[in-house]
């Protein structure tokens, strides 16, 4: 999936990116799809309750929730999220690179 859906070359693949560039890379990845998924919910949401009803309708994170929309207990915490951020600096500084 990351060499041929995200586009990234299978030599930096295999060689140069480290485990958690990767999981960064593909996270990134599928967060930039949300806004579309959004955009589908609510034209299904709005074709399903067009004529109204009798009962007031859910809320539209209700009646189709997006597994993104609830918090996992496996998210990465705070201070990991610090340590990947100092990890990419080093890197960064490895290579030449300035934030």
């Amino acid at each position: 999936m990351v060499v041929g859906e995200i586009g990234i070359n299978w030599r930096e693949y295999l060689y140069d990116l480290e485990h958690w560039q990767i999981y960064l890379i593909i996270r990134g990845y599928y967060n930039r799809q949300h806004p579309a998924w959004e955009r589908a919910r609510l034209i299904a949401y709005q074709s399903a309750f067009a004529f109204g009803s009798k009962s007031t309708p859910p809320p539209v994170n209700e009646w189709l929730p997006f597994p993104w929309e609830h918090v996992k207990e496996d998210q990465l915490g705070e201070d990991e999220i610090e340590e990947i951020r100092q990890r990419i600096r080093e890197e960064n500084k490895k290579i030449g690179k300035s934030d």
